[in-house]
């Protein structure tokens, strides 16, 4: 007599909770997620392991669930990573004239950034860190104050007195001390040895790139197979994490390292038809040396991909073809662009479909004059 009553609760109460999940599955991924694609992806996730309702959302937002295990979930709740509300990553892709570009200036804070310090800080706090220091030409460093915000702990940031003005204001906080010094870099290794902050700059950390897989898992899970990415380049980690995150799926597209006439350590090793000089409009991009540059390298050769050095002038010019389609980005996102032109001209064999990265939202000492 239990069964006549118990299996069909056990039926309408598992109908119930599929239907929950499938809506907030459709809040995470966009309408364009099919209820049979819903239905794959909840049975990994009840198979997958066993995840309490906010591990789920929290899996999720990290590192963009997939129906396959290709897209490993490693992330466990804690409560420090609970503090983080922010939900980073799942941007949109918009596909303008045949190029699709994948918006992180909708990041919590403007920027691709996001991804990677969430992660950082989440697993450094998690280790039990409560201070923090960054080197920084802008966007790391508010994603950084944001993120150390919601540990409690305390940030010491590093840049230039070249910086954004702008930038500089998101910077500021209570618990964040401002050093505008000539050399950001090396001045933010010192005082971590000295003070045993721990250091966010991401090309240092052995665990920076981890959070930037999940932009690769998004685009195979939007677009499916992409051909080629271009991707805005400063010390590589950005670039190598999305790199890593193709690999964990078996395929890697063509990968493009995108650079400026200013700043070009990686890209100069393919593309020498260029004039120097001394400052660029993608202020963001400014490297000159990192301890990636050999992986980078590496994926770019065997991705068949290429390192492209843009100009202010097409970066200029791809920034208000991207503002007169309504897409406002810095002019690090333009320059992914300006570098598939590039590509064009150069009449580079480049497989579709196309993604372009737009790395930040713009600021207003950045748009042209």
């Amino acid at each position: 007599m239990w069964a006549v009553w118990f299996c069909p609760s056990v039926i309408t109460i598992s109908s119930l909770l599929f239907l929950f999940q499938y809506f907030n599955l459709q809040g995470v991924f966009g309408k364009e997620l099919d209820f049979g694609t819903a239905i794959s992806a909840l049975y990994y996730l009840a198979y997958g392991g066993i995840f309490s309702y906010i591990d789920y959302r929290l899996t999720i937002r990290t590192f963009c669930l997939h129906t396959s295990s290709k897209y490993t979930i490693t992330v466990k709740t804690t409560k420090i990573q609970a503090r983080f509300p922010l939900e980073e990553g799942n941007t949109p892709v918009r596909q303008i004239d045949g190029v699709y570009y994948k918006l992180e200036n909708a990041n919590p804070t403007g920027s691709v950034k996001d991804r990677g310090v969430s992660y950082q800080v989440w697993k450094a706090a998690n280790d039990g860190f409560t201070k923090f220091c960054i080197s920084s030409s802008g966007n790391a460093a508010i994603s950084a104050a944001a993120y150390v915000s919601l540990t409690g702990g305390s940030l010491d940031a590093f840049v230039s007195p070249n910086i954004n003005k702008e930038k500089l204001k998101k910077i500021m906080g209570e618990r964040v001390s401002v050093h505008i010094v000539r050399k950001p870099i090396s001045d933010c290794v010192k005082f971590s040895k000295k003070t045993g902050a721990f250091n966010l700059r991401a090309s240092h950390d052995p665990s920076g790139w981890v959070g930037y897989t999940s932009v690769a898992f998004e685009l195979d899970f939007k677009l499916g197979k992409v051909g080629s990415v271009f991707i805005p380049v400063s010390s590589g980690t950005l670039f190598y994490g999305v790199a890593r995150g193709f690999e964990k799926m078996g395929f890697i597209p063509q990968l493009h390292a995108v650079q400026t006439t200013s700043c070009n350590l990686i890209s100069r090793q393919f593309d020498q038809d260029f004039k120097k000089s001394k400052a660029s409009l993608a202020d963001a991009l400014v490297a000159r040396t990192t301890p990636l540059e050999t992986k980078v390298v590496s994926y770019i050769k065997k991705s068949e991909g290429f390192g492209w050095v843009v100009s202010d002038k097409e970066i200029k010019e791809a920034w208000e073809y991207l503002y007169a389609n309504s897409l406002d980005t810095s002019y690090e996102g333009a320059a992914s662009l300006a570098a598939y032109n590039r590509a064009l001209r150069r009449k580079f064999n480049i497989r579709e479909p196309v993604v372009c990265l737009v790395t930040g939202r713009y600021y207003a000492q950045d748009k042209p004059d």
